[in-house]
């Protein structure tokens, strides 16, 4: 027969179990059987019974070792990668209780900057002897990060030590104030254990933050024309509203109205009061408009044109985040008689020009006659509509309409079917966004029909300048590991009092540190340029992520771009990025010393002898720096109102300043021959003044 022995050894990985505390071993050896086959009892086993102590505590290991115990053991070899076997107890117990103290908190976006949610701590077995966690998970919330909040860290950490009953924990949360119109959002965190030993309250695992609109964000809406005509033949006019100003993520409503003026409803038109919804993500540039379809009748009455009112309203729900210009809230529109068989039909030959201000000095726009003929001169008028797809340009700044009438000669063989007009394009150097001429062809005379469908032209004036100028201000910053949060900004250069919307920027970043575990950085940058003066400067949040370990210094640089090619916007090309250098946190440490106590005593000895030597060292080494640095000598002539100690000379880099009580009075290139004075009022009585270094490379002042 052969015997093995078991012993059970100490855990390398993790804390050891206590034999008659968390487990019973069956037996100390092993032993294998003897007969001739070999097959009696070739696998013997022992049992370990575990035993249930209901403590909380960590995870426990039990390592049990084969060892040789038989006389001839030279015989037997215990195979190395199989003399060990490990067993781990998972424990069943909690050390402690946590969770929120509320389960609801409402916040306002624009007045709750950064707020703290708190919760209780409860120990289950007195102090714990070390630090315990659990982290805060985002669920079901309507909000985005980086855009509309940030959390800083996702780990609740509870010290050692500090575990007792009736603890508070904080965790801070920012909150930020975008401009964009939208609803009430909800910020859900749940807190989840990542330790045995926590155990989460689930009557007080969640918490809902309500974040409330700002109530200065709004939109702005306003008719697209406040002139239209339409032939009563066309069964419909379309009547658009558009957002001018701001961002939507919430549905808002407008009101449009029809009132009668020699148009009657019912007979000419249906009018009636009609509801245009604006959905969620609608703004300036991406599908800002709405419509409405208003029938109008034809009753088969010769008559004269016939008008009508059309107001754009908010409604009293949206009244305070819906702004509407009061020379933009009206529309009136023109109901034109279908032609009888003895006037003629005019229109634009064209509907759309583009031109590029300074490249194109004016644009020729026609008339043309479509149907009938002449039978005398007819003359047709020209008028400025406003109404156009965003900017109207300004007669006399951004353009001249050289006549305002088409004139058509009667000639006996009706020859002449076309007559044209210039309008001068004036190139005003001025940033601004494309600006828009729409001019509309009018009848004078009850012979005439305008073709309702080529009854205007629109000329698009294109803008070669730039609207928008920004620049980094600062070419570095320099972090700590631990700061949190570092603003980078932006400084305008040059702006526009023409341009009329944000400006969106895109965000890259790169360098030794890494994204994700080093720093946070958000995808796009919103600078809302609406009201930008030169000078003003604008800001985004990057975090930086302490990873509480030893490492070096790391640096990452941030580029900005225009996102939109469409934008007239740039940045300084030399001064688009900035670099974020990450000094390491000096109390990270991965290395544990433990002293015994007579050690413990030995190093406090030598630290009480030792440390006031080296503090008064320190202290004579200043002093006599500080006597050195920016001496006068005795035959130095100076203000007799200047004693020695008023004078302090300071030596850095490739300059030298002098300094009179706290005043910045000369400086001077160390390359220089003579210093410049820097206030005349405070170098009064002072005959010259030159710096110079001496052999010692300390300054000298004269």
């Amino acid at each position: 027969d052969l015997t093995v022995m078991l012993m059970v050894l100490n855990s390398t990985v993790g804390d050891t179990a206590i034999p008659g505390h968390d487990y019973i071993l069956g037996s100390q050896t092993l032993t294998f059987m003897y007969d001739e086959s070999n097959n009696i009892n070739s696998t013997p086993c022992v049992n370990v019974t575990l035993l249930d102590d209901d403590i909380p505590e960590n995870h426990l290991y039990v390592t049990i070792g084969l060892l040789v115990a038989s006389i001839d053991s030279s015989d037997v070899l215990i195979v190395p990668g199989k003399n060990l076997t490990t067993i781990l107890i998972l424990d069943d117990d909690h050390g402690v209780l946590v969770g929120f103290n509320e389960r609801v908190i409402q916040v306002n976006e624009a007045v709750n900057h950064s707020i703290n949610i708190c919760g209780y701590l409860t120990s289950l077995m007195g102090i714990w002897k070390s630090n315990l966690s659990s982290i805060l998970v985002v669920t079901n919330s309507t909000v985005k990060e980086l855009e509309d909040y940030i959390l800083p860290t996702s780990t609740i950490l509870f010290p050692a030590w500090s575990i007792s009953g009736g603890t508070i924990w904080c965790q801070s949360i920012d909150i930020l104030n975008d401009t964009i119109v939208e609803d009430s959002q909800l910020l859900i965190l749940q807190l989840v254990s990542t330790n045995p030993l926590v155990e989460v309250d689930g009557n007080y695992s969640t918490i809902t933050i309500n974040i409330t609109e700002d109530s200065n964000d709004y939109i702005e809406v306003q008719m697209q024309c406040t002139l239209l005509s339409v032939s009563e033949e066309n069964a419909t006019a379309t009547v658009c509203a558009m957002i001018t100003v701001g961002v939507l993520e919430k549905s808002v409503s407008v009101v449009l109205q029809t009132h009668s003026i020699t148009a009657i409803d019912g007979k000419d038109y249906i009018g009636g009061l009609f509801t245009l919804t604006f959905t969620s993500g609608q703004s300036l540039s991406d599908n800002s408009f709405q419509c409405l379809s208003l029938i109008v009748l034809n009753d088969n009455t010769f008559e004269n044109n016939e008008t009508l009112l059309i107001t754009l309203n908010s409604t009293q729900q949206d009244a305070g985040i819906v702004r509407i210009p009061h020379a933009r809230n009206e529309l009136l529109l023109t109901i034109i008689e279908y032609p009888s068989s003895d006037i003629v039909e005019i229109g634009m030959v064209q509907d759309y020009y583009e031109v590029v201000e300074g490249q194109k000095p004016f644009v020729t726009i026609c008339a043309a006659l479509y149907h009938g003929k002449l039978g005398f001169d007819v003359v047709v008028l020209l008028k400025i509509l406003n109404c156009s797809l965003g900017d109207a340009a300004i007669p006399g700044r951004n353009y001249i309409l050289h006549s305002e009438m088409i004139i058509f000669i009667y000639d006996a063989l009706n020859s002449i079917n076309t007559s044209c007009v210039n309008v001068t394009i004036l190139d005003d150097s001025i940033p601004e966004n494309t600006l828009y001429v729409t001019i509309g062809l009018f009848e004078e005379s009850s012979n005439v029909f305008i073709i309702p469908a080529r009854n205007q032209t629109k000329i698009a004036i294109l803008d070669s300048d730039t609207d928008f100028v920004i620049s980094m201000q600062y070419r570095q910053y320099l972090v700590d590991e631990t700061i949190g949060i570092v603003p980078i900004c932006v400084v305008a250069l040059d702006t526009s009092p023409f341009i009329r919307k944000n400006v969106t920027f895109t965000i890259t970043a790169n360098g030794t540190a890494t994204a994700g575990s080093d720093y946070i950085v958000p995808d796009s940058f919103i600078v809302d340029s609406t009201n930008a003066m030169i000078g003003d400067i604008f800001c985004f949040n990057v975090t930086i992520i302490d990873d509480e370990a030893v490492g070096n210094d790391l640096y990452f640089s941030i580029s900005l771009a225009v996102h939109d090619s469409n934008t007239r916007a740039r940045i300084l090309p030399y001064n688009s990025t900035t670099e974020v250098k990450i000094t390491e946190d000096t109390t990270d440490s991965n290395v544990s010393i433990l002293l015994t106590p007579r050690g413990t005593v030995i190093i406090i000895t030598i630290s009480v002898i030792l440390l006031p030597l080296c503090c008064l060292f320190c202290a004579i080494c200043w002093i006599l720096m500080r006597k050195k640095k920016g001496k006068l000598r005795k035959s130095d002539k100076v203000h007799p109102a200047v004693t020695k100690h008023d004078l302090e000379l300071v030596s850095e880099h490739d300059r030298m300043t002098v300094i009179f009580g706290n005043q910045l009075i000369a400086t001077q290139m160390k390359n220089d021959r003579a210093a410049k004075s820097v206030n005349d009022s405070s170098t009064s009585g002072v005959e010259s003044l030159l710096i110079s270094e001496n052999e010692n490379s300390s300054a000298q002042l004269y």
